[in-house]
């Protein structure tokens, strides 16, 4: 049970902010926005080991004095290779 609740988290996390895509393509609607997101999201994840299984909540990083600033990283890889696969797919940040 406690190996589930990680995924369980994650995929609260992401349907609470599943109506929220920050980018915009004025050539596709919302419902391919979401779906892209939710792609480059999940792609960013798994390069990053966060989140979908990859070992984010399953090490000691709680523990450590430096965990704070490890969050910190992985949270600035993490939008950086959503940024990188979002405007690869043609979108643009919202204003």
């Amino acid at each position: 049970m406690l190996r589930c609740l990680p995924l369980l988290i994650a995929l609260v996390a992401l349907s609470s902010c599943a109506g929220e895509v920050p980018w915009v393509n004025p050539n596709l609607s919302r419902k391919f926005a979401e779906h892209d997101y939710a792609e480059c999201r999940h792609y960013a994840d798994s390069q990053t080991g966060s989140g979908y299984g990859g070992g984010y909540f399953d090490d000691d990083r709680a523990s450590r004095p430096m965990s704070g600033a490890d969050r910190e990283v992985t949270h600035d890889q993490i939008a950086g290779i959503i940024d990188a696969c979002m405007r690869g797919k043609g979108y643009f940040p919202k204003r």
